[in-house]
């Protein structure tokens, strides 16, 4: 979903994580398979509480976001990214765009990799580069927990949902929520 938040383009609603294929069985979002890569809430490693803690169970996060997987992009075609740049910023036109691109998608861990997929994880990927790391960690370790279709974002989910979407317009935003076609966005589409 593309949106305007604080002077810039949302492209997804923090859900997106894109699988690197099933040879590595890793995801943009640092998981692997069912359950590996995952940890608890630590940013340095695994910091779970001790069998015998109070602390309760501990809460599972990722490792990190990472980058759209190279293997599989990319996901838009050079025709979708002059369409995108001709939309000047316009969120809606953007989304249009996106979502008309005539690539093929491919289905990597159930989820289906499309231009639309590869933009929102790309923008993910910048945010937690550009000054939120905790922030998209926070907010993947409750989808990771609540809903790992990412269906529970705005709900569920809603408390890390906003605290990411206030780091990205503060801290991001130059960097990611404008017009998504160059830096990190770059992969997703085809160069001829």
């Amino acid at each position: 979903m593309a949106r305007r938040d604080g002077g810039g383009i949302t492209l997804g609603d923090g859900g997106a994580r894109a699988d690197a294929g099933a040879a590595s069985g890793t995801d943009a979002g640092g998981r692997v398979g069912a359950d590996a890569g995952l940890r608890d809430a630590g940013r340095g490693g695994s910091d779970a509480p001790a069998p015998d803690s109070d602390a309760g169970p501990p809460r599972l996060c990722t490792d990190g976001v990472l980058p759209f997987p190279a293997a599989d992009a990319p996901r838009c075609s050079l025709a979708t990214r002059t369409a995108i740049e001709a939309c000047a910023g316009d969120a809606t036109c953007v989304r249009a765009a996106a979502a008309a691109d005539a690539t093929a998608p491919l289905t990597r861990g159930g989820r289906v990799l499309t231009c639309s997929y590869c933009l929102a994880a790309q923008q993910k990927y910048c945010i937690a580069a550009n000054g939120c790391a905790m922030e998209t960690e926070d907010l993947e370790c409750c989808i990771a927990m609540s809903c790992p279709d990412g269906s529970c974002t705005a709900t569920s989910c809603a408390e890390p949902y906003g605290a990411w979407q206030t780091c990205a317009a503060t801290m991001a935003s130059a960097a990611c929520l404008s017009l998504p076609t160059s830096g990190d966005y770059a992969i997703c589409f085809a160069t001829r």
